[in-house]
């Protein structure tokens, strides 16, 4: 019910149109994919993390449009990032929508995200509506939760991705697909979760998936713990 409530009430609010449940001709994306990052995933992987934004939930990497051969919208004509797109929810972006890496600030990773995926889909989200739909549908469930919820937690065990997808498959009601990296000890590490969205950008759809590609049957992936790190502030492990 929480989540129903928070996406209607984004979808009002924005007034994204969902022309009756039919898919737009004139609009060439068939889908959007909300790729949430695990910011320790993400940070085994790369030497270049920046260890205090590690959080201990899911943050949004970006929210992309996919047309209907399942190609990705990359680097779109449109307008330029304005930080001022973002300026009423500014604080929320920071938490949900951080850089992980250390050479990257927060609006670096915004602008970017904006300018080789956002435009893209600007037909249907404005700059300010495709931040605030990302965070929205972010904000509908907490995955880090629900997986608890379902016997899985960040503690460095391994997991079946099969059991993951089907346990977030159960709370969304929509196939998830699930991202991971190999660290250098050859162990697949989870470092991204997708979340697909329909065409309006209005309600959780499956993801399509390849399970022979993926070979769910014979990989584990770790599901990293966060890391504990020192608060400088403080000079104290957070």
């Amino acid at each position: 019910m929480r989540a129903i409530y928070i996406i209607s009430v984004i979808i009002v609010s924005l007034r994204i149109f969902s022309c009756g449940g039919n898919a737009r001709t004139d609009y060439p994306w068939a889908m959007f994919a909300l790729r949430l990052q695990w910011p320790a995933g993400f940070c085994e992987v790369n030497n270049d993390c920046d260890t205090k934004s590690l959080l201990n939930t899911f943050t949004i990497h970006g929210l992309y449009p996919y047309n209907a051969k399942m190609a990705p919208g990359l680097y779109c004509d449109g307008t330029a990032f304005d930080v001022n797109s973002v300026s009423d929810f500014q604080a929320e972006m920071h938490l949900a929508w951080p850089s992980h890496e250390t050479n990257t600030e927060d609006k670096q990773f915004w602008e970017h995200e904006w300018k080789k995926h956002g435009r893209c889909s600007e037909a249907l989200l404005k700059q300010t509506d495709y931040f605030r739909t990302a965070l929205a549908f972010r904000k509908a469930f907490d995955i880090i939760g629900l997986l608890n919820q379902e016997g899985i937690y960040p503690n460095n065990d391994l997991y079946r991705p099969k059991m993951i997808k089907e346990a977030i498959k159960k709370h969304l009601n929509a196939v998830p697909e699930i991202d991971f990296t190999k660290n250098e000890n050859s162990e697949y590490v989870l470092t991204d979760i997708n979340l697909c969205v329909n065409q309006q950008a209005t309600r959780f759809v499956d993801c399509p998936t390849d399970d022979a590609t993926d070979d769910y049957r014979l990989k584990f992936v770790r599901l990293p713990s966060k890391m504990k790190i020192t608060d400088p502030r403080t000079n104290s492990i957070i």
